[in-house]
């Protein structure tokens, strides 16, 4: 394994691209910054040929493994276009919003459509070459946030941690890796990350961590932070405090998978610092991956330039973690999909269907 300063910092950082195929900037700026994972948005997405011929390139470029993850949730957060060519391809399946309502009624019920939902989710990601899915959402709907419309699995602690627990092991099945988000819980804020720094509403309620210790035990191996300050713990937000990683997630919830952070380029947390300060703070802060969505070359340059040069001088925000750092990176495991119910797609969406009516797709 390469443990160059380029490549030890090139693995911690999960980037955005621009454009549906890689041109000569794009693969050279890819050779340099040598990123552990890729990001896909709708505007890398044209076909499935297309992607497959995508993600060749990007697996071509890097001297080392590289993770393509997508936001698939269902509902609103849904990457893919609704075109012909991902027609056979891809199932669009309501948001959690329509499971939620279902286990108001029939618990069971839901908790096998939230299982059957990720499997089958998780069965066709895979099939196009995606390894990591941004899903299940953990937060609980405490109060109403527009950003969360129609994700969570509802209001009820206990009962999103039942289906969180299921998304899991449905992804976990198909082969696909699942990101429990976002810690420690948005569903108590009302301000919305990608546009301003949230701050949770009130005192932090504890069972907000229900659904992310349902997922840490079902075998998640990645947990996405937010852009929240939650004022018990700190004036820092989650993607910055390492009271809030540590104390919590770490030594509470016992979760020794890989933390990532969400989107540095938010406006939520780009307003407070400079790209160089967010990721000393995210790694002094006891996180893993660093996630810079945005297709901006040189605020990700800029990161890898960070941490570069602390690898090569040990600076004292990086040093204690490193090891620890490249472990959880490198463990992340490469899954086969396991034997599971193959229900078809289109006759589990029917069925979710059936049961709510209201849910979108």
């Amino acid at each position: 394994m390469d443990d160059s300063p380029d490549r030890l910092a090139g693995e911690r950082l999960w980037v955005g691209i621009p454009g549906t195929q890689l041109d000569e900037e794009t693969r050279r700026h890819l050779t340099a910054i040598q990123p552990g994972g890729v990001t896909l948005f709708r505007r890398n997405l044209e076909s499935p040929a297309q992607l497959a011929g995508l993600i060749r390139e990007l697996r071509a470029s890097s001297p080392g493994p590289v993770w393509i993850s997508i936001d698939h949730e269902g509902g609103r957060v849904d990457r893919f276009p609704r075109n012909e060519a991902f027609r056979d391809a891809i199932t669009h399946f309501p948001g959690n919003d329509a499971i939620a309502r279902i286990s108001a009624a029939e618990p069971e019920t839901a908790r096998e459509l939230s299982e059957g939902q990720a499997f089958r989710a998780g069965c066709e990601l895979r099939a196009l070459g995606i390894d990591v899915n941004f899903a299940p959402v953990a937060d609980v709907a405490f109060i109403e946030n527009p950003i969360l419309d129609q994700r969570t699995f509802g209001d009820q602690p206990a009962r999103v941690a039942q289906l969180v627990r299921a998304a899991v092991a449905g992804y976990l099945a198909a082969g696909i890796l699942p990101v429990a988000k976002h810690f420690p819980g948005l569903g108590g804020a009302e301000a919305d990350p990608h546009v301003a720094l949230c701050r949770l509403r009130g005192a932090f309620d504890p069972h907000a961590l229900l659904p992310f210790q349902a997922g840490i035990d079902a075998g998640v191996p990645i947990v996405m932070t937010t852009h929240l300050t939650v004022e018990e713990f700190g004036e820092q937000p989650a993607t910055h405090n390492r009271n809030l990683v540590d104390a919590l997630l770490r030594r509470r919830l016992a979760f020794d998978g890989a933390v990532i952070t969400d989107s540095l380029e938010m406006e939520g947390i780009a307003a407070c610092a400079p790209i160089e300060s967010c990721v000393e703070w995210a790694v002094g802060s006891s996180h893993d991956l660093l996630c810079i969505g945005v297709d901006d070359f040189d605020m990700q340059r800029r990161a890898h330039e960070t941490l570069r040069s602390a690898y090569r001088s040990g600076e004292a925000w990086l040093v204690p973690e490193a090891s620890a750092a490249a472990r959880r990176i490198r463990d992340l495991p490469r899954l086969s999909p396991q034997p599971a119910p193959a229900e078809a797609s289109a006759e589990l969406l029917r069925r979710i269907r059936e049961k709510d009516p209201l849910g979108e797709a």
